[in-house]
Order: structure tokens, then C-alpha cells, then sequence
């Protein structure tokens, strides 16, 4: 089998809209395993959890890492578990499972837990370094056959989600979108109305469709998706603003916004709510932190309940048809 004419095909998660059948080279995901292995210290010695689905990029890459190293890798369903019996030392995991891992015990095998998948609240990485946790923070998307951009987060300004690297390089449009060039980008997106791959790039870069600041030493600050956007009394909102406000409030533990039609102010923001309460008792409080840090137009019309969903990464799309419903039913 020749590497350079081997392609891979895999689906994006589809959590913003449809999914998108995305083909690699394999070569790809060897480019991006040498650059893991080498910022990540993965070696013959360590034990890669693999917890991560191997139908996506993320756990598919923990494959090509532990391939090219020579690393264990360990299957386990309870990543508590595996931790503390298995002496993992390296992982990949988004912030549902990080909040999980803040109840092991023990993690001093544990050498680095590669954090992506989304924006991570502070007050949940604060609690994972004071626990010891070694933390890299990451970006990265299917198209990039997973991350361009890694930290560990002691050597990262804080708010920022990854330093760019070697193979990879990236720059800001008019409107601030993030567009990349990297070594490991797909070949395009096999569709059903195009004959062949289409790949969209703009004088040679990718249109993440995210919204960033870069700095002068290649960190990378994502600051909302320009799908997530909508206007709202003809002010541009960003869902992931008001997320971050309500999971700073006492009591939350996740929270993802959305947005519905609404006849005065063309759309509305609907919050989703995860609490240890229950979520109208901190109604007021939500309402205020937003004013205040915020405006009163990225106050939720709704707060809901935050259902139980499959999948790591929130589907936007799935709780967008839920807040229709919920608006439809009044």
C-alpha cells in the first residue's frame, strides 16, 4: 500500500449543521502524529487512553500517535478507571470529561491531557491545575486532521487555546475569521452535487468559519463561531459570550445558547442550563451577571433544562429544534 495515494474519508461531528464528508491523506495523519508526539512527549514508554471515537478524528489520531511512537494504547470505558489502574500517562478529552476527571484520586502517572473539542470555562481548568492536572490546550478541526495548535497551559496567556505549530500557519481575515495553511489539510469535501473534492480556500487558505485574535508569538484565541452568530435587535451576538457569563454563575455547570426567531428583535438567545439547582432560582442572578458584564440583549427570552444528549461536543442544531418546540408550545 502506498501512503501517498491512500485516503482516508471521515465525517465532521455535525453538531453546528449537517455533517461533511472529509477526505485525508494518510500521509496527514502521520504529519500530525510526528507533531503530537513530539510537543506531547509520546514515546515506546507511554499508555495513550483511548477514549475518544475512533469514527472522528479525535480518536482516530490517538491511533496514528501511539502507531508512530510505538505507546500502548489502552481501551477502557471508565476513564476514572484507567487512570489510576492502568497507569495512563497521556489522553485527549473535552471539558464533559475533564469535569469527570477532577474526581480521580490519583494521577501521577498522568504526563499530559490533551484539552479541545470547544472553549473550556476557567473555573473548570482552575480546578483541573490545582489538581495537578498537565494540561495542553489545543485547536484543531477535522480539515486540519485534528489540532494545529498546542500549549501546555503554564506557557500560554491565559484565555488563549493553543500556540501554532511547525506545520502550520494561520492569519485573520477583514472580519477576524481564522484561515489557515497547514501541512496536514484535507484534500476537500466529498459531496453529493460536485463531481470530484471540493475544497474552498481563499488565496490559498482555509476558512475556519471561527472567529479569532492570533498573537505575536502564534497563540491562538477563539472567541465564537461566525455559524453560531445572529443579530438581535441589529447587534451581532455571540452564543458563546453568554455561555461563558452563565458558567461563571454559582451553581451552573454547563450552559450552551442558541438562538429563535422573535417578531420584535429578528432573534432571541435560548439558554440551555446545567445546575446542581434547579435553574429558575438563578434566574435573577444569571440576568444580572449578563447585564453587567454583557447587555441586556444577550439575557435569555428562555432557560431551559439542559437534556441529556448523545455525544461529547454540544449539537447546537439538536437544541436549536428543542427551543423551537418549546417557543412553538407557549
Amino acid at each position: 500500500m502506498k501512503v501517498s495515494n491512500s485516503t482516508i474519508h471521515l465525517f465532521s461531528s455535525g453538531s453546528t449543521g449537517k455533517a461533511k464528508c472529509i477526505v485525508h491523506r494518510l500521509q496527514h495523519f502521520l504529519i500530525n502524529a510526528s507533531v503530537a508526539n513530539k510537543a506531547l512527549s509520546i514515546n515506546s514508554e507511554s499508555r495513550y487512553l483511548l477514549n475518544l471515537p475512533c469514527f472522528h478524528v479525535s480518536g482516530l489520531s490517538i491511533l496514528f500517535r501511539s502507531f508512530l511512537a510505538g505507546a500502548c494504547v489502552i481501551k477502557d470505558s471508565d476513564i476514572n478507571r484507567a487512570i489510576v489502574t492502568e497507569k495512563v500517562t497521556h489522553m485527549s478529552c473535552v471539558e464533559r470529561q475533564l469535569r469527570e476527571l477532577l474526581t480521580v484520586g490519583d494521577n501521577k502517572h498522568l504526563e499530559a491531557i490533551l484539552l479541545g473539542g470547544g472553549p473550556v470555562h476557567d473555573s473548570v481548568l482552575s480546578q483541573a491545575i490545582e489538581k495537578g492536572f498537565p494540561l495542553y490546550l489545543t485547536y484543531g478541526m477535522t480539515e486540519t486532521c485534528s489540532q494545529i495548535a498546542i500549549a501546555h497551559h503554564a506557557k500560554l496567556t491565559p484565555g488563549f487555546t493553543g500556540r501554532l505549530q511547525p506545520h502550520a500557519k494561520a492569519k485573520l481575515s477583514d472580519t477576524k475569521e481564522l484561515l489557515i495553511q497547514c501541512d496536514s489539510l484535507f484534500l476537500g469535501y466529498l459531496t453529493e452535487t460536485k463531481k470530484g473534492l471540493h475544497k474552498p480556500l481563499t488565496e490559498g487558505y482555509f476558512a475556519t468559519g471561527d472567529l479569532a485574535e492570533i498573537s505575536d508569538s502564534g497563540e491562538i484565541k477563539i472567541l465564537g463561531r461566525l455559524d453560531n452568530m445572529f443579530i438581535s435587535n441589529g447587534e451581532n451576538i455571540y452564543p458563546e459570550a453568554i455561555e461563558s457569563v452563565i458558567k461563571s454563575v454559582s451553581g451552573v455547570t454547563d450552559a450552551v445558547v442558541v438562538s429563535v426567531a422573535d417578531r420584535d428583535r429578528s432573534q432571541v438567545p435560548v439558554a440551555f442550563i446545567k445546575a446542581d439547582v434547579d435553574i429558575e432560582s438563578l434566574s435573577e442572578s444569571i440576568n444580572a451577571v449578563i447585564k453587567t458584564k454583557l447587555s441586556s440583549l444577550h439575557v435569555p427570552k428562555y432557560r431551559l433544562n439542559y437534556p441529556e444528549l448523545k455525544g461529547l461536543k454540544a449539537n447546537r442544531k439538536a437544541l436549536t429544534s428543542l427551543a423551537i418546540q418549546y417557543q412553538s408550545s407557549l
